[in-house]
């Protein structure tokens, strides 16, 4: 009866999660006649369209271009940031974590506060920064403080306090580069870590919005979170269409590796 019960309560929670994203992909499919009446009051709540159509997509894929220049601007910003923050973090996260020196408790500490810290506090230092060197207005600017940001150096020294010694040394006999030894043997060792901390860097740099805003200024450099509201204003079926796409790599990623991403945040304790 208990088990029942709990059951119960976490299919409706699941559902109430669910229902605004299965709307968004059947409300995609409507018209724009439809979609007005549905969203005025009149027609009330409808999830399934009475005539399925293409129009937002049409409009968004094919008669505008700027979509999909803001969706490759998307991807390469997050793919940049995921896989340079995954480098940068691994090097640091196995300096604090397995490499005697001094301070390294203090960094640690260092990194909790600046990851506890809204990132809108960086957000003028980094204005100023980027200015500085030349970089506002590249995306340079959003690539250079996303790979540097703290979590990626916590999550992965969450992990390797906890790998032996024994199979550090063991693969110093073998290879005297540390390259190798973080390649060959820390890096599989780490695997969930790294894998979950890539997924988590992915989605950020996907839907970052205010970092765009202050340093970009050129529309083509814009990524795809910036056109959510320009598309709401301009076209209903637009707007869902648009919403659609955009969620649609986050969702795909993380049902495919949703076991790894499990395993690597309750294996560093999250």
């Amino acid at each position: 009866m208990r088990k029942g019960l709990r059951l119960a309560v976490l299919g409706l929670l699941a559902l109430i999660f669910v229902f605004p994203i299965l709307m968004t992909v059947t409300n995609s499919f409507m018209t724009a006649q439809e979609l007005d009446e549905v969203y005025s009051g009149n027609g009330g709540l409808r999830l399934i369209p009475k005539r399925i159509s293409l129009e937002g997509y049409e409009q968004l894929l094919i008669s505008n271009a700027s979509y999909l220049r803001m969706f490759w601007n998307s991807v390469m910003l997050a793919l940049s940031i995921a896989g340079g923050s995954m480098i940068v973090s691994l090097l640091v996260a196995f300096a604090l974590a397995k490499c005697r020196m001094p301070g390294a408790r203090s960094l640690r500490f260092v990194y909790i506060v600046l990851m506890m810290m809204p990132f809108q506090v960086t957000l003028l230092p980094n204005y100023l920064v980027m200015r500085t060197l030349g970089l506002y207005d590249t995306l340079w600017a959003l690539i250079l403080p996303g790979v540097f940001a703290p979590f990626g150096v916590f999550l992965l020294c969450q992990f390797l306090r906890d790998m032996p010694e024994e199979e550090i040394e063991a693969a110093s006999l073998e290879t005297s580069s540390a390259v190798r030894t973080l390649t060959w043997v820390v890096a599989p060792r780490i695997y969930p870590a790294l894998l979950a901390m890539l997924l988590l860097s992915f989605a950020e740099a996907w839907n970052m919005v205010e970092q765009p805003l202050i340093l970009l200024k050129s529309q083509e450099l814009y990524p795809l979170s910036l056109a959510l509201n320009s598309q709401n204003a301009a076209s209903q079926p637009v707007a869902f269409a648009g919403s659609v796409l955009y969620m649609a790599p986050i969702l795909i990623l993380y049902g495919l590796f949703d076991e790894e991403l499990t395993q690597g945040l309750s294996a560093a304790r999250l």
